[in-house]
């Protein structure tokens, strides 16, 4: 497992495992699809933070 201070660089994701962790759950969030057939697209920012201690 990796740690998440080791994950991040310059307040980046820097490990390429953490990135594809998240991008292959993110990819598996379904969207409505456009109601004129377009290609739906989405963006957002993520802040992460360890959980209370």
């Amino acid at each position: 497992m990796v740690e998440p201070e080791q994950s991040v660089k310059d307040g980046q994701l820097d490990d390429v495992e953490v990135v594809a962790c998240i991008a292959d759950i993110l990819k598996e969030i379904q969207f409505a699809p456009s109601p004129a057939g377009k290609r739906t697209r989405a963006y957002h920012t993520f802040e992460f933070a360890r959980r209370g201690k």
